[in-house]
Formats: structure tokens, sequence, C-alpha cells
């Protein structure tokens, strides 16, 4: 599911500054939209982020819990949420809140997904809520491996191909900077399909039943 999740970021953050763009005349300086390559990668690592608990073991003395530890479904939104309302505040400092907003914005969006899956591992519920110290019970409704999740990362494939043929193209030394998170969010991806195909869904599908 972690390369749904990174497809759910990547497109979110995508989304989010794009609108900006749009809706809002002071991000239509070339400055920028120089950022905007950058938005979608902090959107892809923040849709991959929380899943690095997925270690389930004790380092370096913290016990490391998958769904748990990096898992913030509130303090990623509040978070997020507060860095997109100081990127309308000050565009000018848009090269450190865009990321950010981008980035936290996607690991709320994770954490939140991982309430439709089922129970992980054992554990009493399908994401840890650290507000309220209990877990959230699993929904049930788009399983790990199932069918209906390789539909959702189709439809988020979808936005990936739009943002690919952004209508405000800009140029770094030469390059297309747009084509740089493209080709970074693909050589991100690839391993994490590898890993999931070759043991993540075995794994889960020894657990419990895949529709």
């Amino acid at each position: 599911m972690s390369s749904t999740h990174m497809a759910a970021g990547f497109v979110l953050s995508g989304v989010i500054y794009r609108a900006l763009v749009q809706l809002f005349p002071a991000f239509m300086r070339p400055g920028l939209l120089l950022l905007f390559p950058y938005v979608l990668v902090a959107g892809l690592v923040g849709g991959m982020f929380p899943d690095l608990d997925r270690l389930d073991r004790e380092l370096f003395g913290l016990k490391v819990v998958h769904r748990k530890t990096l898992h913030f479904l509130f303090g990623y939104t509040w978070t997020g949420g507060l860095a997109a309302v100081l990127l309308l505040m000050y565009p000018e400092q848009a090269w450190l809140f865009g990321p950010l907003a981008g980035f936290l914005l996607s690991a709320a969006l994770h954490s939140t997904m991982d309430v439709f899956d089922s129970v992980d591992r054992g554990k009493p519920g399908a994401v840890y809520e650290h507000l309220t110290s209990r877990w959230i019970r699993g929904k049930r409704l788009i399983l790990f491996g199932s069918t209906r999740e390789w539909m959702l990362y189709s439809a988020f494939a979808i936005g990936f191909l739009v943002f690919s043929t952004y209508p405000y193209p800009v140029t770094l030394l030469g390059s297309d900077v747009l084509n740089l998170s493209l080709v970074l969010y693909v050589v991100t991806w690839v391993p994490a399909v590898i890993y999931e195909l070759k043991y993540e869904l075995p794994r889960r599908r020894g657990m419990q039943g895949i529709r």
C-alpha cells in the first residue's frame, strides 16, 4: 500500500499547490512556480513517511510499532493545515511552507487511508490515535492488495499524468525540474511495488481474505 500512499501524496500536494496558483495571483510569480516540482516531491515523501515505522521492532531503545509510532492522524492534519495557512499569509516564504504543507498533509492522508484497511499484524485496530491513546477500528473497505486498492491507485495515477503536463513549464540549469520530480517519483515507486508484491502482499494474504 506504500505505493498507493506515495501516489496519493504526490497528487494531493499537486492539487493544493496548483489550486493556489489558479486562485491567488501572488503564486503566479516565476520564483513560486519553480517550487511546484519540489512540493510534489514533498508530497511523495510525506505519503511514504508514516510507513517507516513498518519495522515493528525495537530500534535504538525505542519500540517501533507499525501504524502507531509515525502515524499521527490529527497531528499531521493540524500541523499541515497550519503550514497551508502560513503559506497563504506569507507567499514569499513559499519555499518553506509549500513543501512543508505538502509533506504534512500527505502524511495525514496516509494515516487516514489506513483507517479504511483492516487490522495489521494482530494489532487491536487499524491506526493508533495518539490524542485518545486508542486504536481506531479498521473499516475493511479497501484492503491491502485488493482490487479496490489497485483501482484507487489507478485513479491517483490519472492525477499523476495530469501533473506531468503542467501548463507552466519551469527550467533550471537547462532541465525541466518537473520532469526531475517525475523521475524521482518513478525511482521511489518501483522499489516500493516490488517490496509489496514480493514480501508484504503474500504476508497479508495469509492473514486475511482479500476481496
